[in-house]
């Protein structure tokens, strides 16, 4: 069987796997399968979600580590390092290598130095897993000098399957949601160092910190991937950052920081609580592929303003706020605004997903049935 045909089942194979995704670690290990077939990586390919509004690495997972090494973190958030998913959603068709995006000079990247090298690889395959315009996940497949290097073909077959495993992806994260945290549980808070350590924490933070997905069991001396890429994010960006995330349990979860005005030494508060219904507005409308500017007039009506309101916020037209709005409701199969507060404050969310599945399909926005409903 030639290389091409064996891609070409590969792809069909994987377009079943992502369209029935009920859960993304599942889903990526089936692709992995899939994928060790055609094309070359040694070790387990290091899989990641990525929030679809920050461009932030909520998890992780590499079935051959039993943690996530910190320098992954540290090259991206700190030292602003190559192929971050932030500078891969910017590069043609999303992927790269390390080795392409240095020029050829691998020395240039703190990444390869630091975790790469040492450890036996002499290259990264890095793309971004990207449905229509929204990223929902990367993925790097680790290369060693045993293996032939990765040539432009296979940079263009991740292209390729770029938004095949994006699906698979954001089904597994959106259909395994767990009912919400409630309001009644305390935040936890961290005190995380320039070193990446814990060094303080609320009372209650061991239960908050062992929900984050991470590869392993949660140790108190190893924090969480979430907050490692929160804390130092909230340094590089001036004092404070923030992301979503779904937990080990299924759970919605906001991941914030801030940095501490500490003269001696650099400290973030890292909070972990339950996230809100609007904290998680851009994420769930992400999966029905509404440009940015829809999303805002979607935010001004969770702030239950009026057309003549949103028109004046949003320095538009009513004509525009009307236009805009037909092409929400057309697109989540919905006819007015009381269902659309309805669908992001989670009362018809999960469900919709699954009554779907027959409309589902590779480069589309996820819709709903349309139904019969009360204007408002």
């Amino acid at each position: 069987m030639s290389i091409d045909t064996a891609r070409e089942l590969a792809e069909h194979k994987l377009q079943r796997l992502a369209r029935d995704s009920s859960d993304t670690v599942s889903f990526w290990r089936q692709a992995t399968d899939v994928l060790r077939d055609v094309i070359p990586f040694d070790f387990h390919p290091c899989w990641f979600t990525v929030d679809p509004s920050t461009l932030l690495v909520t998890a992780h997972m590499n079935e051959g580590l039993d943690h996530t090494p910190p320098e992954i973190a540290q090259a991206w958030y700190a030292e602003g390092d190559v192929n971050s998913p932030a500078q891969l959603a910017t590069v043609p068709g999303g992927v790269t290598t390390v080795t392409r995006a240095t020029g050829g000079d691998a020395l240039a990247s703190w990444r390869w130095r630091n975790l790469l090298e040492p450890r036996g690889f002499d290259d990264s395959l890095d793309a971004v897993l990207r449905r229509g315009s929204t990223v929902w996940g990367a993925v790097s497949l680790l290369h060693s000098s045993e293996s032939r290097p990765y040539t432009r073909r296979d940079l263009q077959f991740i292209a390729k399957l770029s938004e095949i495993l994006a699906t698979g992806t954001q089904l597994g994260l959106l259909r395994s949601e767990a009912d919400a945290a409630t309001a009644a549980e305390v935040p936890a808070v961290v005190i995380v160092t320039s070193d990446l350590e814990a060094a303080t924490t609320t009372a209650n933070a061991g239960q908050w910190l062992a929900d984050l997905p991470d590869i392993g069991p949660y140790r108190p001396d190893r924090l969480p991937m979430p907050v490692q890429v929160i804390a130092l994010r909230a340094v590089a960006a001036g004092g404070e950052a923030s992301t979503v995330v779904r937990s080990a349990s299924g759970r919605w979860l906001r991941v914030s920081g801030s940095r501490l005005a500490d003269a001696d030494e650099v400290r973030v508060a890292v909070v972990v609580e339950a996230a809100t219904p609007q904290q998680l507005a851009p994420l769930r409308l992400a999966a029905f592929g509404l440009t940015p500017r829809e999303r805002e007039v979607v935010q001004q009506v969770l702030l239950g303003r009026s057309t003549r309101e949103m028109a004046d916020a949003l320095f538009i037209s009513e004509y525009t706020v009307q236009d805009r709005l037909k092409a929400i409701f057309e697109k989540m199969g919905i006819r007015s605004r009381r269902e659309l507060v309805a669908v992001v404050h989670k009362s018809d969310y999960v469900p919709l997903l699954d009554a779907n599945d027959e409309r589902v399909r590779i480069g589309e926005p996820i819709q709903r049935r349309r139904r019969s409903a009360a204007t408002g």
